[in-house]
């Protein structure tokens, strides 16, 4: 599937995130600049510490199925939309430039200036 067809394609569907949509899986977290000052801790606290980080483990551990299954939801229904809108074979082809294109913006995270050019062709075609 060339540029120009996606882009054609992918105008068919609603946007439903903004832009600047992020997920945070685990909004307790913040980050500190300064490194902790070691105290001495009596051995019962150390224990109670230990729970609640397998508490937490456990809770990041769920928080992460759930994101893939999320994931596998939204994948799903892509798929389901775009066979009803285009067909089965050009709704393979789409979905499956859709998540390229996807796999390279999240995982292979592009350079600042391919982000920027991405952003520019979306808005001149839009």
């Amino acid at each position: 599937m060339d540029e120009d067809e996606f882009q054609r394609v992918l105008h068919m569907f609603p946007v439903v995130r903004s832009r600047d949509y992020h997920i945070d899986l685990d909004p307790s977290r913040q980050s500190t600049s300064r490194s902790p000052v070691p105290v001495p801790v009596p051995q019962d606290e150390v224990h109670k510490w230990q729970d609640a980080w397998d508490e937490e483990d456990q809770k990041k551990t769920e928080n992460e199925a759930s994101y893939d299954r999320q994931e596998d939801a939204f994948w799903g229904k892509l798929k389901s939309v775009a066979e009803r809108k285009l067909g089965p074979a050009d709704a393979k082809r789409f979905c499956d430039a859709f998540q390229r294109v996807h796999r390279q913006l999240v995982y292979k995270e592009l350079s600042l200036d391919a982000a920027r050019s991405l952003l520019n062709s979306i808005r001149t075609s839009g």
